[in-house]
C-alpha cells in the first residue's frame, strides 16, 4: 500500500459517513430552540426568545452555530431545519480531513494501514455518526475541536508565528461554538509559551482571543449574564456519581476499554525501557491535559449530559488516532497495529448498533419516554457480562435524564412536526394577539409559532426558572437539564391565554376564550421578576 491510496481511502470514508448520517438523520426538539433565535434575529428582533417587550435571554448556547445558520439562510433562502444537518455533515467531513492530517503528523509506520483503520473506526462508530446530525452545534464543535488539536500538536519545526496564530484562531472559534471552549483558549496560552521556548513570535498572535472578550462583553450588556442562560438552567451543583456512570457507559458501549488496555501496556513498557519525558513532550502534555480537564468538567461538575455521549463525541476520532500511535509504541509491526485497531473498532459495534437496531421498533411517545433497550440477550455470549453492566448503567442514567437515546429525541421531534402546522401557517398568529403559553418541550412549538410568547418551564429560555429551586431542594430525584422548578409566584404572575393540548401525537395550540391579553406593561412587570431574588420561591 502506498500514499497514492490515501485519497481513495478518504473518499470511501466520506461515502460511508454519508450513509451513516442518512440512516441516523434526526433533528431533536432542542435544535429548534436555536432555530427560533435565528428566526427572531432574521426578522430584526435580535437574538432573543420571545418578542419584545420581553427582555432578551440567551437560551441558544452556541453563538457561532446560530450565526452560521442565519448566514446560510441569508445566502440560500433555506431555513435552519433544512440546512442544519447539511452543515453538520459538511463539518464532519472537514473533521475527518483534519483527523487524517493529524494522523499524518504522527509519522507512523504503515501510514496507509493506520489511515484506513482510523477512518473506518470513526465512520462506523455510532457516537460519531449520531452527532454528525441532530441539528445541534455538536458537529461544529467536533470540527473546530479537531482543528485546535491539529494546531496544538504542530511539529516543533513548524511552530512559527503562523502556527501560533492558527492555534489561537481555532481556540477562539471553539469558544464561540460553546462556552466550554474557553478551557481550550486558556490552554493555548501555556501551549504557546512552551513553543516560544524554542521559537520566538510576537504576542500579537493571541489577538483572536480579543474577539472572545468582545463577545462575552456583548453577552453581558445584552443579557445581563456572563454565561448563556442554559448553563444556569442545567448546572445545579457537582454530580460526579452521575458523571462517572455516564463515562462508564460510554466506555462500555464504544469499546474504549481496549484503548485503556493498550494505553496501560504502552505506559508499562515505556517504564520498563526507562523512557524519560523530553522537552518537546510539554506542548503535547498541555494539549492532552486540556482535553482531560474538559472531560473532567462534564464528569464531575455537570454529571454528564442529557444527550447520549454528546459531550464525548469529539473524542471518538482522537481516540482512534491515539490508538494507532499507542499500538506502535508497544510494537512497530503492522500486524499488531492492525489487531489493536481492529479490536477497538469491532468492540465499538455490538452494544451500540444492537441498541440502535432494537430501538427502531419504538415509535410512540409513550414507548420512547426514558427508553432503555435491553441488549444483553442479543449479544454474543462472551459480551453478555458487558451488556448487563451497560444496561444497569442505562437504567440509572436515563430516568435521571442523562444519556437519553437518539430514538427518544427523534420520535419526540418527529411527532411534534407531524402534529403542528407548517411555520408559515403558525406565523399568521401575529404578536398583536399577545398570546402567552407555558410549555416544557419548547423547540418545535417555538419555531412553528414565532409570535407566541412561550414561558419555558424547563428554564432553558427563562431567566427566573433557570435560577429557581431544583428538584433536589424539593425532595425529588435530580434530572439532567430538567432539574429546575418554576416559582409559583412567578408562574401565577402570567395570565396565560393559550395552551398546547396533548397528547403530542395530536398536539395543537388552543387559544383560551375570555382570558384578556396581557398589556406590554404587565409583561414587563412579570419579566422584571427575573432580576429579583428567587431563592426559596
Amino acid at each position: 500500500m502506498t500514499a497514492r491510496l490515501h485519497g481513495p481511502i478518504f473518499v470511501l470514508a466520506v461515502v460511508v459517513l454519508y450513509f451513516g448520517w442518512s440512516a441516523m438523520y434526526f433533528t431533536c426538539d432542542d435544535a429548534y430552540i436555536a432555530f427560533r433565535y435565528v428566526g427572531n434575529h432574521h426578522a430584526g428582533r435580535g437574538w432573543t426568545w420571545n418578542p419584545p417587550p420581553f427582555a432578551p435571554v440567551e437560551g441558544y448556547t452556541s453563538f457561532a452555530w446560530v450565526a452560521l445558520l442565519e448566514l446560510a439562510w441569508s445566502l440560500t433562502g433555506l431555513e435552519p431545519p433544512i440546512t442544519a444537518n447539511v452543515i453538520g455533515l459538511l463539518c464532519s467531513v472537514i473533521t475527518l480531513a483534519l483527523g487524517a492530517g493529524l494522523l499524518a503528523r504522527l509519522r507512523l509506520r504503515q501510514p496507509t494501514l493506520a489511515l484506513g483503520l482510523v477512518l473506518c473506526g470513526a465512520v462506523t462508530n455510532r457516537t460519531f455518526i449520531a452527532w454528525t446530525t441532530s441539528g445541534l452545534e455538536t458537529p461544529l464543535f467536533m470540527c473546530v475541536f479537531t482543528w485546535w488539536l491539529y494546531e496544538a500538536l504542530t511539529p516543533e519545526a513548524r511552530r512559527g508565528s503562523g502556527a501560533a496564530l492558527r492555534l489561537f484562531l481555532a481556540a477562539s472559534a471553539l469558544s464561540l461554538v460553546r462556552p466550554d471552549g474557553y478551557l481550550f483558549l486558556a490552554a493555548s496560552f501555556p501551549l504557546a509559551a512552551a513553543w516560544r521556548a524554542s521559537r520566538r513570535f510576537p504576542l500579537a498572535v493571541a489577538a483572536p482571543a480579543l474577539g472572545v472578550v468582545a463577545h462575552v462583553s456583548w453577552r453581558y450588556s445584552t443579557y445581563g449574564a456572563w454565561l448563556p442562560n442554559t448553563y444556569y438552567a442545567k448546572s445545579s451543583g457537582p454530580w460526579p456519581e452521575a458523571g462517572v456512570r455516564y463515562l462508564a457507559s460510554f466506555v462500555l458501549e464504544n469499546g474504549v476499554y481496549t484503548w485503556i488496555a493498550v494505553l496501560a501496556l504502552a505506559v508499562g513498557l515505556a517504564a520498563l525501557r526507562g523512557a524519560r519525558p523530553q522537552r518537546d513532550h510539554v506542548p503535547a502534555a498541555v494539549a492532552v491535559g486540556a482535553v482531560l480537564a474538559h472531560a473532567a468538567f462534564y464528569i464531575v461538575a455537570m454529571g454528564g449530559d442529557h444527550f447520549e455521549y454528546r459531550v464525548f463525541a469529539h473524542l471518538v476520532l482522537p481516540l482512534y488516532i491515539s490508538m494507532a500511535w499507542l499500538a506502535e509504541q508497544v510494537h512497530p509491526s503492522g500486524a499488531w497495529k492492525a489487531a489493536a485497531l481492529a479490536a477497538f473498532i469491532g468492540l465499538s459495534w455490538p452494544i451500540a448498533w444492537t441498541e440502535w437496531g432494537l430501538s427502531q421498533a419504538y415509535t410512540t411517545r409513550e414507548s420512547t419516554t426514558w427508553l432503555v433497550v435491553p441488549v444483553t440477550s442479543s449479544l454474543p455470549a462472551p459480551l453478555r457480562p458487558l451488556g448487563r453492566a451497560w444496561e444497569d448503567l442505562q437504567r440509572w442514567l436515563i430516568p435521571h435524564a442523562i444519556a437519553v437515546r437518539v430514538q427518544e429525541h427523534r420520535v419526540l421531534a418527529n411527532l411534534l412536526v407531524a402534529a403542528l402546522p407548517p411555520r408559515e401557517v403558525g406565523a399568521k398568529l401575529g404578536w398583536d394577539a399577545h398570546l402567552v403559553a407555558p410549555l416544557a418541550a419548547v423547540g418545535v412549538v417555538g419555531w412553528v409559532f414565532p409570535d407566541v410568547a412561550i414561558i419555558d418551564l424547563q428554564g432553558l429560555n427563562d431567566r427566573v426558572i433557570a435560577r429557581g429551586r431544583t428538584r433536589t431542594q424539593a425532595g425529588l430525584d435530580r434530572r439532567m437539564a430538567h432539574d429546575r422548578l418554576y416559582p409559583k409566584v412567578y408562574f401565577d404572575c402570567w395570565r396565560f391565554n393559550a395552551e398546547l393540548v396533548p397528547p403530542i401525537e395530536t398536539f395543537r395550540l388552543h387559544v383560551l376564550d375570555g382570558v384578556p391579553r396581557m398589556s406590554d406593561a404587565e409583561i414587563v412587570a412579570c419579566d422584571r421578576y427575573a432580576s429579583e431574588p428567587t431563592k426559596g420561591r
